[in-house]
């Protein structure tokens, strides 16, 4: 296909949401994982490698909201709450946030 044909909007981020089967503090649920778009996961991993905890802290419970979906699309939960769950709960949660948003490394682009 001839650069000229393709058709750019194929790579642009989608809402399509991933369903993914939680199993933490004695339960079972799904959730839907929406991918971020490139921005906010570049901001999310520059932000997990910062030497500010609190950032840190902060920026899964940011990817969190942005990204953690009910079926029908919405949060499925707010920064507040994500802040006050069990951390075995987040931890289960941010594991399959990653599971659907893992993009490598790239040194070029400033996000090692």
């Amino acid at each position: 296909t001839a650069m000229t044909d393709f058709d750019i909007s194929k790579l642009m981020s989608s809402n399509e949401l991933h369903p993914k089967e939680v199993t933490t503090c004695g339960m079972t649920f799904t959730v839907y994982v929406r991918r971020l778009p490139a921005v906010d996961l570049r901001k999310f991993q520059s932000e997990t490698r910062s030497d500010d905890r609190e950032e840190v802290a902060t920026a899964g419970f940011n990817a969190l909201v942005k990204s953690i979906r009910t079926e029908d699309g919405k949060p499925f939960a707010t920064r507040e709450q994500y802040v006050k769950m069990d951390a075995e709960a987040v931890s289960a949660l941010l594991a399959v946030f990653t599971a659907v948003n893992v993009a490598k490394r790239d040194d070029d682009l400033g996000n090692a």
